[in-house]
């Protein structure tokens, strides 16, 4: 008994929310009534076919059952026709959406892969800073291991490289500077004599040590090789881009799906 009115309840009940559906939603022009009431026709000739395969047109019950199956026919028939059209309105948001949804799908690639290659590119780069770095540290040096080690005095020559050492250790960038000042005048005043030869000496294996420990304590960057430094620029720069077009992107598709939203919740005027 439950299953016998169960069922007449749940068509019913699906017929009352199909009317709702098409009073409340919708707002109708000529053309769309037009399409109604060929939708009417259409009912009332299937209803009245279906009629006619169980009752004879003279039953008492054959009428009836012909506006009945007619109403439900044509519920179904009009929300379809209805969400349809809707559907056909709703395509150009669904289109544009579908359309910034891929952009932003290929920017987020693109914006990944160049990040990796930024990643490359900024560790090929400290690499070869690192690697200069040493190198111009070794050439400060050079003349003043090379100083050290020469001729038969290299214990007292130690002795004074580790007291310079201790004295530039000590001091700052310009009392390094103001130093370094008062050698290169020490070594213009010295006379180019052989008598003289190894104060020159000794002087340049001090300037360069004070070049030394000035290099360190100003920290200067090491220069890039120019190329690498371009390439590392360009790729930057343009993911900078890329990430601006996305949000532009995404500003987009937000108000693309704010106007799909408006027009969903608004009686959709069918026929214009």
């Amino acid at each position: 008994m439950i299953w016998v009115l169960g069922v007449p309840a749940a068509f019913l009940l699906l017929l009352g929310i199909g009317v709702l559906h098409l009073t409340t939603r919708y707002t109708y022009t000529k053309a769309s009534r037009r399409a109604l009431a060929g939708v009417v026709v259409v009912s009332l000739a299937l209803a009245y076919w279906l009629a006619r395969r169980y009752l004879a047109p003279d039953s008492p019950w054959f009428w009836p059952l012909v506006l009945g199956l007619g109403a439900s026919l044509f519920v179904l028939l009009a929300v379809a026709v209805v969400e349809s059209w809707r559907l056909c309105k709703q395509r150009e948001f669904d289109r544009q959406i579908a359309v910034l949804r891929a952009r932003e799908y290929d920017l987020l690639e693109e914006i990944t892969v160049l990040s990796d290659r930024v990643a490359v590119e900024s560790a090929a780069s400290r690499n070869l800073q690192a690697a200069q770095e040493q190198r111009y540290e070794k050439k400060l040096r050079s003349y003043v291991d090379e100083w050290q080690r020469a001729g038969g005095a290299a214990r007292i020559r130690a002795v004074k490289v580790k007291d310079w050492e201790r004295e530039f250790e000590g001091m700052g960038v310009q009392e390094l500077k103001e130093r370094r000042t008062r050698l290169q005048e020490q070594l213009k005043e010295l006379p180019a004599t052989p008598d003289e030869e190894e104060k020159r000496r000794q002087i340049l294996a001090q300037l360069d040590l004070l070049e030394y420990f000035l290099h360190h304590k100003e920290a200067p960057a090491a220069p890039r090789r120019p190329q690498a430094a371009s390439s590392l620029s360009e790729l930057v720069r343009e993911r900078q881009e890329k990430e601006a077009e996305l949000e532009a992107v995404r500003r987009e598709l937000a108000a693309w799906e704010q106007r799909k939203a408006e027009f969903l919740n608004r009686r959709i005027e069918l026929g214009s």
